[in-house]
Formats: C-alpha cells, structure tokens, sequence
C-alpha cells in the first residue's frame, strides 16, 4: 500500500468513527483506494453529503475549504489543461481574489494531478478541498463559457469555412449529373414543378404530373444540402443563407429544351426544402385537338332553344315597364289578349 493510500485509509477509519453511516469497511474499501478517485469512492459508499465530505476531508487534511461560489468568483486557469484531465481528475486551478495561482481538489491524496498541474503552472500550487459536485459545476460552467468566447471569436472563420466546402460540394460531379438527371426526369415526364424536402432520413423528391405528386428516387451519392445547394447556385441566390427564405429564377437548356425555372427555397427543421416551377419555353398553348378529349367533348354545344312567345311577350312587358310610352304597352296588351283569343 502506498504512502497515498495508507493515508487514505486513515481518513476511512476517521470518518468512520465520526459518521456511523460510513457502512464499507476498511479492508474492503482499501481494494480500490489507490490511484486517483479513492475517495470519491468512499463518498460514493457513504451516505454523506458532497459538502459535509469536503468538510470532513478539509478537516482531516488540516487545508482551507472553498465553495462553489467562490470559484465561480475567481479567474479560471483552465486553458492550458485539456478538457479530459480535467474532467476526469476534478482540479479547478484559478486565480484568487489576492492574484495567487490555487488549485482546487476534491482529493488530496490524488498527488499526480497535483504535480501535473504544477508542471502546467510552472510550480508548487497551494491547494484548496472542495466537493466533487461544486468542482464539476464549476468545470461545466467555466468550460461552457470558454465555448461561447471561442465561438463568437471567430464565427466568420468557420462560416467562410462551411461555404467554400458546401460549394465545393456542390460543384462535385456526383451532385451536378443528379441534379442535371432529376430537371430531364422531370422534362421527360412533363412535370410542372419539383419538391426536394429534406427530412431525418435523406432527400423525398417528388413531380407534379398531370396535377397530382409522384415520387421519384433522390440523387444517389448526393447529401440533400448539397443538391440544395445545388439548386441555389443555378438560380443565383445566396448559398450561405439557410435560414431565411429565398425566390430566384433561371434559364436552362435541359434534354435539347430550352426551360425556364423559378425556384423557391424555404428553411425547415432538417435543411432546406426546395420547389422549382419547370416553364418550357417551346411549349406553346395546345390545340383542342391536343387535349385528349372525346369528340363528344369537343362538338360545340347545340342552339339554345327558343322560349315561346308567352315568354317574349313578358318580357317585352317587363321592358316597356321600364319606362317606354304608355300607349305602345297597351298597344302589345291587346295584340297578346287577340293571341290568346284565337288560340
């Protein structure tokens, strides 16, 4: 047993007597109290409080106590430590309000984060005992807000990177002859429109024939925001936009047609969807014959037949109700009585 873990097992049989709902006994802890963790392991087995243990370890170990939120308080020295040590050996190294380098621990028996993190700092450290839960949320919050001042540092960096390597896809063979398979597809059958939507588990693309949606196979070796992608470079508009929507057109020469498109492209939960209105230019208004009617259908509609004269009569009435000379409606009353009377 080394130095470390004699130690150790000191502190086991002192919490012990203190705190009777320390159930493990010492030869059984003892199996697995070398190397770093020994005494998380007893915490772990005991039924004490993170911050009733530190005090205790603080206590036995005759070193000053820190809470989180004095860690929070100080200036962390967390950036020339890989996120893992850290991590994985709980030590929160920082500044304190005085400008003293202190190292944070939870486990002062764990001597090889001490002398790794002296190396780091270029020194002996003073050490501080904390509990194993405050020196994890210190660690998540610190590290986090390292994340947040990276990302804003340099977003432009990385949103320069993601467009030259989205349109490099783009521009890739593979993207180019699907999407030029897909507009002859769609020329072939005569579709007015196509719909890409991106979903969890790759590209649905359908064509509107005859009025009704038809599903056709997704470019292969193609990733969705990159046919996208695709899409939007023919029609001119903004690649690096993904989150507002965008309107553009195009004029293509597609299977030895001349087309004109418009594209439509609108942000949604898995990429970006996109519909293209397919407009052939050699595509004219189509004679009557062209439509595939009957020639029921197409015969023009018979006559309208004629009212009788009772109906025009009427109708004449009405008219001279409107406003005519007096004289002349009772002039057509007579000639419509004499009708009447001979029939």
């Amino acid at each position: 047993m080394s130095a470390d873990a004699a130690e150790a097992e000191r502190f086991a049989s002192y919490l012990r007597i203190r705190h009777h709902n320390v159930g493990t006994a010492p030869s059984t802890w003892s199996e697995s109290q070398d190397g770093p963790g020994g005494l998380r392991k007893l915490w772990e087995q005991s039924d004490l409080p993170a911050n009733e243990f530190a005090d205790e370890v603080a206590r036995f170990y005759s070193l000053p106590r820190v809470q989180l939120p004095q860690l929070l308080a100080a200036s962390p020295l967390l950036g020339q430590f890989s996120r893992r040590f850290l991590r994985d050996m709980l030590a929160f190294p920082y500044r304190s309000a005085a400008g003293e380098i202190r190292l944070a621990i939870a486990d002062p028996n764990d001597t090889a984060s001490v002398h790794a993190a002296e190396i780091v700092l270029g020194g002996p450290i003073p050490i501080d005992i904390a509990s194993f839960e405050d020196i994890a949320t210190a660690l998540t919050e610190r590290l986090g807000e390292e994340d947040a001042a990276t990302t804003a540092d340099a977003p432009q960096a990385h949103s320069d990177d993601d467009i030259e390597s989205l349109r490099d896809l783009a521009s890739g063979a593979p993207v180019v002859r699907g999407v030029n398979e897909l507009l002859e597809k769609a020329v072939e059958l005569r579709a007015s429109d196509i719909h890409l939507a991106p979903s969890r588990s790759g590209l649905m693309v359908r064509m509107r024939v005859d009025g009704l949606l038809r599903a056709v196979p997704a470019p292969p070796d193609a990733l969705p925001q990159a046919v996208v992608s695709r899409i939007k470079i023919l029609a001119g508009l903004n690649i690096a936009e993904r989150r507002l929507p965008q309107d553009g057109a195009a004029r293509l020469r597609i299977a030895k047609s001349d087309l004109d498109i418009r594209v439509a492209i609108m942000p949604t939960q898995h990429g970006e969807s996109a519909v293209i209105r397919l407009l052939p230019r050699d595509r004219g208004l189509l004679a009557i014959d062209k439509l595939g009617l009957s020639a029921e259908a197409r015969a023009p509609d018979p006559a309208p037949a004629r009212h009788d004269r009772g109906h025009r009569s009427n109708g004449q009435r009405q008219d001279h109700d409107a406003g005519d000379d007096p004289v002349d409606v009772e002039r057509a009353d007579a000639q419509d009585s004499d009708c009447r009377g001979s029939g």
